[in-house]
């Protein structure tokens, strides 16, 4: 819970009950408050005049806020239209139209208000036709009655000394993250994997890169015979 201050009633008693004639100690027993509040208020009334001091701002008020409730959703609005718009484009976007202006740390805050997050972008491709998609998973089904044992995928991958190393680190704020790995990447060895529905049915590893022969004869050895 916020902690309670002492009222502005029982701080303004403090000036009329000394100015009467009571010591401190009877003031502090009788308000029930501690000397060093009672001397904070009196030497506060003795320089303004007033218990309270005019020039202080209001604390707990906060700072007043730059974006309004209609400024959030306008950037909303411009995120949902163009989702790649970049901060800079934003804070240009919210003058121009809204003429407000505002900092990449404000716009940043605000977007986090608004449960908008950045995250990578999932491409699709432009020219990808969804009635031609269709003509074609219906000829796979037509052509492909069972795919768990008609169906084959066959990719190549590969290793060397550098595959293993993780390309980001942590580390403290203003230290370098630094690491010791290998330089030169070794012995590079090709992976041929024959897969179907239930897994990897075939495979072949090879020193060195694949080419034409060794392919079709992994497929001739390992994948139609299987």
């Amino acid at each position: 819970m916020p902690r309670q201050g002492t009222s502005n009633d029982l701080k303004a008693c403090i000036p009329v009950l000394y100015l009467a004639g009571h010591p401190i100690k009877d003031i502090c027993h009788l308000l029930g408050i501690k000397k060093t509040l009672a001397y904070k208020v009196l030497n506060r009334y003795q320089e303004f005049g007033n218990v309270l001091n005019p020039y202080a701002c209001s604390c707990g008020m906060g700072r007043p806020r730059t974006l309004s409730s209609a400024d959030l959703a306008f950037i909303s609005a411009i995120v949902n239209h163009h989702p790649s718009v970049y901060l800079d484009e934003l804070q240009d976007e919210l003058w121009l139209k809204c003429n407000v202006r505002s900092t990449l740390p404000t716009l940043s805050r605000a977007l986090e208000q608004l449960g908008i997050t950045r995250k990578a972008i999932s491409a699709r491709t432009y020219e990808r036709n969804e009635f031609s998609r269709a003509l074609y998973m219906n000829r796979i089904a037509e052509e492909v009655p069972d795919p768990n044992i008609m169906l084959m995928f066959i990719d190549e991958a590969a290793r060397d000394e550098r595959t293993i190393s993780r390309r980001f680190r942590r580390s403290g704020k203003g230290i370098c993250c630094t690491t010791q790995r290998p330089f030169v990447r070794g012995t590079h060895y090709s992976i041929i994997p024959a897969i179907t529905l239930d897994g990897i049915i075939a495979y072949n590893i090879v020193e060195g890169p694949v080419d034409t022969e060794q392919f079709v004869k992994f497929l001739k050895e390992q994948v139609v015979h299987s």
